[in-house]
């Protein structure tokens, strides 16, 4: 009875791991590169960053939810699709639009710090990957955490 409840856990672990809650068809995405390196040519999508992908919160006291978004423009000739973003750890929480982002429109990108349990400075990274060129960028969110008064 132990080994089947295990078998049951087991795979509920191996198959959850693969969801995600952002579908994207594969068909809208296309990859800019050849198996063979040779670029494509054609109208890929460029995803341009309003300000920097770096976002420092400066001082914060420990415990608190620290947000900041990352706004962006499709200024290539395609449509711009963010596939996936994945955060460098649990208390760091991503939230971005799973539509296209046509030619010329903005779109942006949210990453949510809990910073419960954490004392220092810290870096928390998101790694979003699209279907433009450079395919993967880096957002990083760094803050100097103070422990709260007591």
């Amino acid at each position: 009875m132990k080994k089947i409840a295990f078998l049951l856990l087991l795979s509920a672990i191996i198959f959850s791991c693969g969801e995600s809650k952002h579908e994207i068809n594969a068909g809208d995405v296309t990859n800019p590169a050849t198996a063979s390196k040779e670029n494509v040519k054609g109208n890929l999508p460029v995803m341009e960053f309003k300000r920097s992908t770096k976002y420092d919160f400066g001082h914060a006291e420990a415990g608190e939810i620290l947000v900041n978004t990352f706004y962006f423009k499709n200024t290539g000739k395609s449509d711009l699709i963010i596939s996936d973003v994945s955060t460098s750890c649990g208390c760091t929480v991503s939230e971005y639009s799973d539509k296209p982002i046509r030619p010329g429109e903005e779109g942006s990108i949210t990453l949510t710090f809990d910073t419960k349990g954490r004392h220092g400075h810290q870096t928390k990274r998101a790694t979003v990957l699209t279907n433009a060129k450079p395919n993967r960028v880096i957002l990083t969110i760094t803050a100097d955490l103070d422990s709260p008064e007591r």
